[in-house]
């Protein structure tokens, strides 16, 4: 079967675990495309995995002026930001919409995130079967816990049904000019009502496949049975992969280091990112591991107590730490967790508060220390979650008891099999 996995436009945590779906995928015979931005297409092809572009570029816009202040901006800058990130991504759209209908003309099978839900139209003039999946708990109804995509707290079951009702309505009531004419001269199909419901077709739900573990977050008992939490999708290390001379002497001079990576997007002021860590790191008496990846931050000289590196292999690195200190993105917490040391998530957006606020309810690591309001950052603040992580025997404890049960998981088998699943009550419909 050819299977078409449309990716969010986003950072290499929303492409990693579709790549690491599409080998699962070639592996049991079918022939998947992965489309995903153009920043990722050498990411996807050296995987031998077949790849359509879409043309955007978000780590370009996101680290343009205008955008800089989308994640850690506040008031009236962070209201700019997403003004500017809103007619970036409305000038991109047209292309985008063409490009997951060319990507998916031959398609047998659509899987596709809520953020590209005009994707739902593809899926019906072809009639063929679709899958919405992403990493949070976006698209389904609960009044088990509130929608991670708003910074709401339990409210109880009413109020957090009508969180994701809300949120649902913010995902799929965006851009519809722009899709309406797109369906109307480029899919030749009648353009969307209003009230359009993009959750469901024919009268049926639309089958949901979530990419995160039911360890960390049980599935409700008041979804449906379309939607599955299949568990993490990890994509594994290449072949011959090796460490840099550097970090391996680094890591045998001394105790178990401390990780700090805050995902792959610029930082609105990196050196005092850099100044906050090397402080907490001197306060807490830890040494520290620093990913600078696309941040930004430069390398401080003088102190025998840090290593930076620009790009780390994490499934490598992890499980020689003492704990993982990040930001809460679905890629690295996933593998933080797995590794079964502490995970301290210091957020940026809703969703990632969501998932550190999990983590800490499991005693896996400590309370999130929040990287907005910046003021409330505070190397202090980031030293005493340190100290808390690392010598808490509920947390050590908790952590590695996570990590075990995550590590016997397969959630990539589990997501196969219900994909499977779908694509046969296609055929049988």
């Amino acid at each position: 079967m050819k299977i078409a996995i449309l990716t969010s436009y986003g950072t290499r945590g929303d492409v990693q675990p579709y790549l690491a779906l599409a080998l699962r995928l070639k592996e049991e015979g079918h022939e998947p495309i992965l489309v995903a931005g153009l920043e990722y297409a050498s990411f996807i092809r050296e995987r031998q995995i077949q790849y359509a572009p879409m043309r955007i570029n978000v780590r370009e816009i996101l680290g343009s002026k205008a955008c800089g202040a989308l994640f850690n901006g506040e008031g009236k800058e962070k209201r700019d930001a997403m003004k500017a990130w809103g007619k970036a991504l409305s000038a991109h759209l047209p292309d985008i919409l063409d490009d997951i209908w060319a990507a998916s003309r031959e398609a047998d099978c659509l899987i596709y995130p809520p953020t590209l839900y005009p994707a739902w139209h593809i899926a019906d003039k072809l009639k063929i079967p679709a899958i919405i999946s992403f990493a949070v708990p976006a698209v389904s109804v609960t009044g088990a816990f509130p929608a991670p995509l708003l910074r709401s707290s339990d409210s109880g079951h009413f109020f957090n049904r009508w969180s994701h009702r809300a949120v649902i309505m913010m995902l799929t009531l965006g851009f519809r000019s722009i899709v309406k004419e797109w369906c109307r001269t480029t899919l030749k199909v009648k353009p969307p009502s209003f009230f359009k419901n993009y959750l469901s077709r024919n009268g049926m739900p639309i089958p949901v496949l979530y990419c995160y573990s039911q360890k960390l977050l049980p599935m409700p008992n008041d979804w449906n049975d379309s939607t599955l939490a299949s568990g993490y999708w990890f994509l594994e290390r290449e072949e011959g992969w090796q460490p840099s001379p550097e970090l391996e002497d680094f890591l045998s001079k001394g105790s178990a280091p401390v990780y700090f990576g805050f995902g792959s997007m610029p930082s609105a002021d990196p050196e005092r990112t850099n100044r906050l860590i090397l402080s907490a790191l001197s306060q807490s008496g830890e040494r520290g591991i620093i990913a600078i990846g696309e941040s930004g931050m430069a390398v401080q000289e003088g102190h025998e107590f840090v290593h930076y590196e620009r790009q780390i292999c994490h499934d490598w690195l992890f499980p020689r730490v003492k704990a993982v200190v990040h930001h809460g993105g679905s890629g690295t917490l996933a593998i933080g967790l797995r590794s079964g040391k502490p995970t301290i998530v210091c957020p940026f957006t809703a969703e990632q508060t969501f998932w550190g606020n999990q983590v800490h309810s499991l005693k896996a690591g400590p309370l999130p220390v929040p990287q907005v309001p910046q003021q409330g950052f505070t190397a202090e603040a980031l030293s005493e979650a340190i100290k808390t992580a690392v010598s808490d025997p509920s947390i050590l404890k908790g952590a590695e008891d996570l990590g075990k049960e995550i590590r016997n998981e397969d959630g990539l088998r589990k997501a196969v099999e219900f994909i499977n699943a779908q694509i046969d009550k296609g055929k049988n419909s």
